[in-house]
């Protein structure tokens, strides 16, 4: 039945023509071929917005759903019964609605997730034209929502400031910013972003004191855009809560400029500055030839002039301007742009005088033109870039952004404190201008040298070169060290050049060699550059790893603990290659690169001088097998040399069984004395208290459900190992009791204690990790030990849930 039938349904005789009418006129807000809604409740969590809908009267007949990034579906058969427009736009690829019953069995339920396309802590369902028709069928589930709303949906950040910083529409920005018009000196400044945002309230607070800076100046105005309100114009510009603060400046004869460096925004005050030098042109005009000289020849600054014909409305005037601005704002030596608006004035060009086109002038001598080039703005930035930076860039992160900007491959050179390699390295940079970036590095910058292969160099009577095909992060492009010292040798040239032409093999990246020897019995540390040289002496255990990996620390015990058996046996050796700070020959380790991710374990063999290395490998991915027998049977199993020893090994292994024993039993001995002097409390069962130091409160105040607890601990497996501390971080755990943030082990055993009380828990599996375990540190089935102190409780008011 739709919605008019119900009301003639319901009200029949008993309502009058005008309220008849009125009624009417309500239920237009939704199509009229809609039936009675059925009725449903809602809920989200910062990822998900979930729907339970109340289907039990369409149980006989099939449903169906549809739903977009905008809007949702339910048809109970053939009828259209639920509709809404979403609030916010959800992922349809990670939403999905199925078949459910209630918690109490009593109504059939079709329950839905919608993935959020920007995650958040609240907003509403739908959009307001949806809700008014469904509000009487719909319902918030405010106990099940994990955020609970603030008084405000969310806080608009500038509701206060309306008159410094009005809320606009796209619609009504763009007619603020006539991009196309003829070049002028107002600026819009727009804050688009999702209200939600938490680094927004910080940029809003930032904009509101800078409007007020600036409210006298009646060329920059501020607005706001929703972005909930307006996601076209959001989408455009890619707006998430997970970028980086930023503005969209919209200069009168420019093309819209993004605003997001922490400098410029950083204080009122930044910001103030930064928009008062917007104000000045990106590009100034030039009328005459004695105007254009003084201009160009005349300049000691890189200069960029844009000959572009017609008159400032056309693209190429505002797309130049926008060359010009991108300049000035990344170059770190002043950048002028000039326009020529005279068509008299024309410079001396190969092939004609085509428009429009740029020319680059250095030091007051024409370098380069895109006379040739097509007009692509892009680019023409990145063409202008090139012949605006200088030969040679200083190195350091400030001109990181720059360097990628420009796209050319890098040379990145320190020379040593020969004044020729200077000399040298000026020669090289203006031959390969244009086809390689050349950064002078520093001392300080010697730690880089690693990525090229060569850690460790002195530059100080020697240099070293390394080239890269761009630049940017470390970790997956490839690098090519120069393996001379010495700029002026004629293969430096050859070196470039090959690596130009793309036909050098990247070096291994690599730390500085160690100093220390090779030690047998011990896990010695190797590197890149000197892995072959130690495993040829004689065959070597080694361990690819890297330093973060949660399963080293167990695996560098059991390698430790295998070499050290292994001492007496004199032909092998073990190593550990931290492959997190060194490259790894794909060629040698089969199946392994830089991304592997477990500890790896090799057996590298030499031959003679023409035989190829072999490599044996196996993963340790199930860390529960890389223990000391494992490693010792998987060498017995592989190296004959340990093989032919085994009696030895053997030997060692019983030796140290029988010591490991005679610790535990002593370990075990003393533990017993230590809980005998306990007081000891069963608290439930798998729970157990021994109290060492009783607390200090004479009453009876103990830490209740919602307490927030801020205690020490240090946990333990049954034998002895420890697996974490707070202690050790020198920082106590917080966490509210009771609401399962911890294992139910502890939030049964701290409701026991008092303030100041030091005590072991001993908790059983159950009461812990259960049968899967905490791998790779706790295993399935354990019960652990923790030494806890309470070190103080505070209560917290309860949640207050309101229904509407």
């Amino acid at each position: 039945m739709c919605i008019r039938d119900s009301i003639n349904a319901e009200y029949g005789e008993r309502t009058t023509s005008m309220q008849r009418v009125l009624l009417i006129a309500l239920t237009a807000l939704v199509p009229a071929c809609l039936a009675t809604p059925p009725k449903f409740q809602w809920y989200q969590d910062t990822e998900t917005l979930y729907l339970d809908i109340d289907v039990t009267p369409c149980e006989a007949a099939p449903g169906a759903f549809k739903f977009s990034q905008t809007a949702f579906q339910w048809f109970c058969g053939d009828t259209l019964r639920l509709e809404f427009e979403f609030r916010e736009e959800v992922r349809p690829d990670g939403s999905n609605c199925e078949r459910t019953t209630s918690s109490r069995g009593s109504s059939k339920l079709q329950s839905c997730k919608f993935q959020k396309r920007l995650p958040h802590h609240f907003d509403r369902l739908t959009t307001p034209g949806s809700a008014g028709p469904l509000k009487r069928y719909m319902r918030t589930d405010w106990r099940r929502t994990s955020s609970a709303p603030p008084e405000k949906p969310h806080n608009e950040p500038y509701t206060e400031e309306e008159e410094l910083v009005p809320t606009v529409t796209e619609e009504e920005l763009h007619s603020m910013t006539p991009l196309g018009s003829k070049a002028g000196n107002k600026m819009v400044v727009a804050d688009v972003m999702y209200p939600w945002c938490e680094n927004h309230q910080t940029l809003a607070a930032v904009v509101v004191e800078a409007a007020q800076k600036l409210r006298r100046n009646s060329k920059i105005s501020f607005v706001y855009v929703n972005a909930v309100e307006q996601p076209g114009l959001a989408n455009s510009l890619n707006v998430t809560c997970g970028q980086a603060s930023k503005l969209h400046l919209y200069r009168q004869g420019e093309p819209r400029f993004g605003l997001d460096t922490s400098d410029d925004l950083a204080t009122p005050a930044d910001l103030a500055k930064t928009l008062k030098a917007f104000l000045a042109p990106a590009a100034k005009l030039v009328n005459s030839d004695k105007e254009y000289k003084k201009a160009t020849i005349d300049s000691v600054s890189p200069v960029i002039v844009g000959f572009l014909g017609g008159d400032e409305q056309r693209a190429e005037w505002v797309q130049f301007r926008g060359i010009a601005r991108r300049l000035m704002r990344l170059q770190k030596a002043p950048v002028q742009s000039f326009l020529v608006a005279n068509k008299s004035v024309r410079p001396d060009v190969a092939g004609g005088n085509p428009t429009p086109f740029l020319v680059a002038y250095q030091n007051g001598r024409k370098v380069a033109t895109t006379a040739s080039l097509p007009w692509k703005p892009a680019a023409l930035f990145q063409w202008a870039l090139v012949h605006t930076t200088p030969p040679i860039l200083d190195f350091d992160y400030g001109v990181k952004d720059m360097v990628a900007t420009i796209g050319l491959p890098v040379a990145q050179v320190w020379p040593s404190q020969d004044g020729q390699q200077h000399q040298r390295l000026s020669a090289l940079a203006t031959k390969y201008r244009g086809t390689l970036v050349f950064l002078r590095m520093g001392r300080r910058d010697t730690y880089l040298m690693e990525e090229f292969g060569f850690g460790g160099k002195d530059i100080s009577h020697s240099s070293a070169l390394g080239l890269a095909k761009t630049f940017g992060d470390f970790e997956d492009k490839e690098r090519f060290g120069f393996s001379g010292d010495d700029l002026n040798d004629p293969a430096t040239e050859k070196f470039i050049d090959d690596f130009l032409a793309g036909v050098l093999s990247p070096s291994m990246k690599s730390q500085i060699p160690p100093t220390a020897p090779v030690v047998a019995g011990e896990l010695n540390e190797v590197v890149a550059s000197n892995l072959m040289e130690v495993a040829s002496a004689k065959p070597t255990v080694v361990a690819l790893y890297k330093s973060y990996m949660e399963e080293w620390e167990q695996a560098e015990k059991a390698l430790k603990s295998a070499a050290k058996l292994l001492k007496n046996v004199d032909t092998v050796q073990f190593a550990k290659l931290d492959t997190s700070t060194n490259g790894v020959d794909p060629s040698v380790f089969q199946r392994v690169d830089g991304h592997h991710g477990a500890v790896e374990l090799f057996i590298m063999t030499a031959g003679s001088a023409s035989r190829v290395w072999k490599s044996q490998s196996f993963s340790s991915g199930d860390t529960t097998r890389l223990r000391r027998d494992v490693v010792l049977g998987y060498l017995k199993k592989h190296s004959p040399e340990v093989a032919d020893r085994w009696e030895t090994v053997q030997a060692a292994i019983d030796q140290e069984d029988l010591e490991a024993q005679a610790l535990e039993e002593a370990r075990i001995k003393a533990e017993a004395e230590r809980y005998a002097k306990a007081r000891r409390v069963e608290v439930d069962a798998g729970v157990t208290k021994f109290v060492f130091e009783e607390g200090q409160d004479a009453g009876d105040n103990r830490p209740v459900e919602g307490d927030e607890v801020t205690a020490h601990y240090t946990g333990t497996l049954e034998n002895g190992d420890k697996f974490d501390s707070s202690v050790d971080r020198g920082e106590p755990f917080k966490f509210r009791l009771g609401k399962g943030q911890v294992i139910k082990c502890w939030d049964k055993g701290f409701a026991t204690m008092k303030v100041g009380e030091k005590a072991d828990l001993k908790c059983s599996s159950d009461n812990a990790y259960g049968e899967r375990g905490s791998p790779p540190k706790i295993p399935a089935g354990a019960t652990l030990i923790f030494k806890v102190e309470l070190i103080s409780f505070k209560s917290t008011m309860a949640n207050l849930h309101v229904d509407l």
